[in-house]
């Protein structure tokens, strides 16, 4: 199958170390695309590929995060499409779920993506738009 190519495309995914975000990144990557994996676990990030940019990013902190698209954007260049793929998913019974797998949770899967759209509409918005 022939695959649309990405050149000069810089597409940042949150989550990117493992399962769908990896596997978007591996695919936009071979389409010649400029990734960047802003994943928690660096481990998983750089094991990804070795031309992806992996930063080792915290996505419930909006200031790591408005650093390390800094960096990106300095490598890379203008952020074009933002992915946020970060998300936690731990099953355990619900009275047996603690106050902390909540928080962490909500933080991961609601605020991070809050915080994470700020950060790169208002990046997108300086280079004439962009896609989430």
């Amino acid at each position: 199958m022939n695959q649309e190519r990405m050149d000069g495309s810089v597409i940042v995914i949150t989550g990117g170390g493992s399962g769908m975000g990896a596997a978007m990144a591996k695919d936009f990557a071979g389409r010649g695309a400029g990734i960047a994996i802003l994943d928690l676990d660096e481990a998983r990030g750089s094991a990804v590929a070795n031309s992806i940019a992996d930063k080792h990013v915290d996505v419930t902190d909006k200031q790591a995060v408005g650093r390390a698209v800094d960096e990106v954007e300095q490598e890379l260049g203008a952020i074009t499409s933002w992915i946020n793929s970060a998300g936690v998913s731990k099953m355990v019974p619900f009275l047996k779920s603690s106050e902390e797998l909540w928080d962490l949770t909500i933080n991961v899967n609601l605020k991070a993506t809050f915080l994470c759209c700020q950060v790169a509409i208002e990046r997108m918005l300086k280079h004439g738009g962009g896609t989430i």
